[in-house]
């Protein structure tokens, strides 16, 4: 039986051997042989925390934008309407391939693209009127502002 201090089943066992070793040695009722409990004692150690801080640079692309607007606070729980996705889905698509052309379709791409930015803004007001509004006043706003931040003052 383990004694105070130790958990029970974690023995140390001891014992001289005695006598040759065809004569099978030592008994556990012998003197020798000894059965002690051991405590293994606990070590603290110190953690120590260095808290970093990083700055957050400002949204530059249209992808980053939308984004916040629609995971941000005003849309937060909100389902945003297929019709508000496709087009801010396009306009980024749109971005991206004008981003890698050059020239005539490069122009022709960026004005595609802000028409489909002017037309987001529509579609999301659209949205959050009627009598069952889709999206929330405040949610349509965020987007619209989005929106009209990638057009530009």
């Amino acid at each position: 039986m383990a004694g105070p201090g130790a958990r029970p089943g974690h023995y140390v066992v001891a014992g001289a051997y005695t006598g040759d070793p065809d004569a099978g040695g030592g008994s556990a009722s012998s003197p020798a042989a000894s059965a002690t409990p051991t405590t293994t004692p606990l070590t603290a150690t110190a953690t120590t925390v260095v808290a970093t801080t990083t700055t957050t640079l400002p949204c530059t692309t249209p992808r980053c934008l939308f984004d916040a607007a629609v995971h941000g606070p005003a849309c937060a729980g909100a389902t945003v309407p297929r019709a508000v996705t496709a087009k801010i889905e396009a306009a980024v698509g749109l971005f991206d391939r004008a981003g890698t052309s050059t020239g005539k379709k490069r122009r022709r791409l960026l004005g595609r693209e802000r028409k489909t930015l002017a037309v987001i803004g529509r579609a999301a007001a659209h949205a959050s009127k009627g009598r069952k509004p889709r999206l929330s006043a405040a949610c349509a706003t965020a987007i619209a502002d989005a929106a009209r931040g990638e057009l530009g003052p």
